[in-house]
């Protein structure tokens, strides 16, 4: 996870970071991703990483488990938008994921990362 140095960013610089890591490892494979690569397209110094990061899996695992919160947080709302009805939740659910996970490529950042993961022989959730 990230250090408190990380944490104690500027909202903007901290989503800075994350935009220019989640392309990163959206369009390469992560076996390929290079650090020197990442602090270049995030405008940080390698110094810089690793006060907020161990290494590039700590960064990646921060990114999925970022996302997954978030669609943690949308489905209890969505739950509670619907009264808790399943039936119209899941179909809300699936309107979200077609008109907008699709559209910003999130899925594309969380299947390539898993893929590479798997690949690795890496847990997320250690």
């Amino acid at each position: 996870m990230p250090t408190q140095k990380f944490i104690n960013l500027t909202e903007s610089k901290k989503q800075t970071i994350l935009t220019a890591m989640c392309r990163e490892f959206m369009n390469i494979p992560y076996s390929e991703i290079r650090i020197s690569n990442l602090i270049q397209k995030a405008g940080i110094s390698r110094a810089s990483f690793y006060l907020y990061f161990e290494d590039k899996e700590d960064a990646i695992k921060y990114i999925i488990q970022k996302f997954i919160l978030a669609e943690e947080e949308l489905i209890g709302k969505i739950l509670i938008d619907t009264n808790g009805d399943i039936f119209e939740s899941a179909i809300k659910m699936y309107d979200y994921m077609v008109e907008e996970l699709l559209k910003d490529n999130s899925f594309k950042l969380v299947r390539n990362i898993l893929q590479e993961l798997k690949k690795e022989n890496v847990s997320i959730f250690d």
